[in-house]
C-alpha cells in the first residue's frame, strides 16, 4: 500500500510546482479587456481573461506560441518558453479598424399595405 501512496504524493507535488503563463490583457487605451481569448497553438487549448483582464494558463515546461485575441483589436502572438514557475506576460492589444464597403439600397416609392 505504500507504493500507490508514494505515486499519489509525487503526482500532487509535481502538479503543485507546475509552470505556465499569467498576466493582464489591456487595450491600447490602457483599459483591461474582459474575456479576451488566450490560445496556445501547441496544445490546441487556452483560456479567457477575467473581468479585470487577468489570465492564467498552467503549462508543462516547453516552448509555446501564444495568441491573444479580442474583438475589435489586432491579434498578437508571442513565442514563450515555460519553465518550472509561472511567467508574467502583460499584453497590450492595438485597436483594429475595419472599413466596410459602401452599401446601396434600391427600393420602390410604393409601400406595401399593412395587414
Amino acid at each position: 500500500m505504500k507504493f500507490p501512496a508514494l505515486v499519489l504524493v509525487s503526482f500532487l507535488l509535481s502538479s503543485a510546482f507546475a509552470g505556465g503563463i499569467r498576466g493582464v490583457v489591456k487595450g491600447d487605451d490602457g483599459n483591461p479587456l474582459p474575456f479576451a481569448t488566450i490560445y496556445i497553438k501547441q496544445t490546441g487549448t487556452g483560456s479567457a481573461s477575467d473581468t479585470n483582464g487577468r489570465y492564467e494558463v498552467a503549462l508543462p515546461p516547453g516552448m509555446y506560441d501564444v495568441y491573444y485575441q479580442f474583438l475589435g483589436y489586432e491579434t498578437t502572438t508571442r513565442a514563450v518558453t515555460v519553465g518550472d514557475g509561472f511567467q508574467e506576460i502583460n499584453i497590450t492589444l492595438k485597436t483594429h479598424v475595419v472599413q466596410l464597403q459602401a452599401v446601396t439600397i434600391h427600393g420602390s416609392k410604393k409601400t406595401p399595405p399593412i395587414a
